[in-house]
C-alpha cells in the first residue's frame, strides 16, 4: 500500500509489547517480510507473508506458554536475543470461528521472568493471543508462586528487605511475626553475612543516643539477630544465650 507505512513491530527491533494485553488484533498487510529464511532474526521455517513482530514477558510463575494464531499462516516463538524456538503447527485455534486459517503452539516450555518474542506471519487481517499455562499463581504479587509461599494472599510487610527496614528508636524494640517474610539476608545476599540461617528475615534500623556507647539487641521467638553499620555491613550477631525477658521484644539500652 503506497500510501500506508508499516506501523511499531515491522522488524524485531521495534516489537510490540503484548505482556499485559496477551494478545493483539492486527493487519499485516503493510508489513514488510522481515522475518526470512535468511533474515537475522530468521528461521528456515519462515513463510514468504508479511510479518509482526511483539514481545511477551512471562509471570513468576510460568512454565509453559499456548500462542495462538487466528487468520495467518504461522506463528513463532523467539528468545530474548531473536534465537528461533519453535512454531506452531496448521492446527486451528477454538477461538477462529469463521476464520479458516491459522497456527497454533501449545504447551510450549518456558522460563518464568522471561523476555520472549512471537513472529506472526500473515498476509492481512489477524488474533494473536498468548497465554500462560501449566504454573500457579502469585496472588499476592511477591515474587512467589502460590504453591511454595506460606502466605500465598499476603504479601510480606515494611522490613521485609534491607531498603524497607522499620525504625525502632523511639520503640527501642518491636513484636512481630516473620511468617509471610522472605529469607533475604543470607551467606551470599548484599547485604548479608556467613552467620545468616535459613530463617525468615525482618529488618530494623536504629539511631543510637548523643551518650550511647552499648547496645543490648535481645530476641525472643527466633533463630538469630545481626547487628549491622549504616551500609549494611555485618557488625556482629548474637549468641544462644535466652534473654531475661518474657516478652519476644528486643531492648536497646542507652
Amino acid at each position: 500500500m503506497p500510501n500506508e507505512a508499516p506501523g511499531a513491530g515491522d522488524v524485531f527491533a521495534t516489537a510490540v509489547d503484548i505482556t499485559v494485553s496477551t494478545g493483539a488484533i492486527g493487519d499485516a498487510t503493510c508489513y514488510s517480510n522481515a522475518y526470512t529464511s535468511s533474515s537475522t532474526p530468521g528461521d528456515g521455517n519462515a513463510s514468504d507473508d508479511h510479518d509482526v513482530f511483539y514481545t511477551y514477558t512471562t509471570g513468576v510463575c510460568a512454565t509453559t506458554l499456548d500462542v495462538e494464531l487466528c487468520g495467518g499462516d504461522v506463528v513463532h516463538l523467539l528468545d530474548g536475543s531473536g534465537a528461533h524456538l519453535a512454531s506452531g503447527d496448521a492446527t486451528l485455534p477454538g477461538f477462529c470461528g469463521a476464520i479458516t486459517t491459522g497456527s497454533s503452539l501449545i504447551a510450549f516450555g518456558v522460563a518464568p521472568n522471561t523476555l520472549y518474542y512471537v513472529v506472526v506471519e500473515a498476509d492481512g487481517e489477524f488474533v494473536v493471543s498468548v497465554e500462560e499455562n501449566g504454573g500457579a499463581d502469585d496472588s499476592d504479587n511477591d515474587g512467589i508462586c502460590d504453591a511454595q509461599d506460606d502466605c500465598p494472599n499476603e504479601a510480606p510487610g515494611a522490613g521485609d528487605v534491607f531498603a524497607t527496614a522499620v525504625d525502632i528508636t523511639v520503640s527501642t524494640g518491636a513484636i512481630g511475626d516473620a511468617t509471610c517474610y522472605s529469607n533475604a539476608y543470607t551467606s551470599s545476599s548484599t547485604p548479608g553475612d556467613g552467620n545468616a540461617s535459613d530463617d525468615r528475615d525482618v529488618f530494623y534500623t536504629y539511631t543510637t543516643g548523643v551518650c550511647a556507647t552499648t547496645l543490648d539487641v535481645e530476641l525472643c521467638g527466633g533463630d538469630v539477630v545481626h547487628l549491622l553499620d549504616g551500609s549494611g555491613a555485618h557488625l556482629a550477631s548474637g549468641d544462644a544465650t535466652f534473654p531475661a525477658s518474657a516478652v519476644p521484644s528486643p531492648r536497646a539500652h542507652r
